[in-house]
């Protein structure tokens, strides 16, 4: 059941799966300042620079070396889409598999209906 959720799509639900895609659609903003900046933030000025090269080491570290990259590449969030795409799939499957009769998927319903409490 949790695994179904976050790689629903459906337009109302919340999802890993559509944050996944939205930030590919967005990957240009995610930016080497910007990742950088987030290690700053509600930090005091003393730690400012310091936590700034760190960020940007980091950024280099995760998502590439040298001064061509200035933001994330898309790729890296397309590999994201692709794999959670690959359990959205196995995991129907296997729902398909073993609900087929509605065993499964009404085992509470009858445990709650043959438990008597009195």
């Amino acid at each position: 059941m949790c695994i179904r959720r976050q790689v629903d799509i459906r337009k109302d639900a919340i999802s890993l799966l559509k944050l996944a895609r939205e930030l590919e659609k967005n990957a240009d903003l995610f930016t080497k300042e910007f990742y950088s900046s987030l290690y700053t933030k509600n930090q005091s000025e003393y730690y400012d620079s310091s936590l700034k090269t760190l960020g940007i080491k980091n950024f280099y570290t995760y998502f590439g070396n040298g001064e061509t990259i200035s933001s994330v590449p898309k790729e890296y969030f397309t590999q994201d889409i692709n794999a959670l795409e690959k359990i959205k799939s196995r995991t129907s499957t296997l729902i398909r598999e073993n609900c087929s009769s509605n065993k499964t998927a009404n085992y509470r319903k009858r445990i709650r209906k043959s438990t008597n409490f009195v």
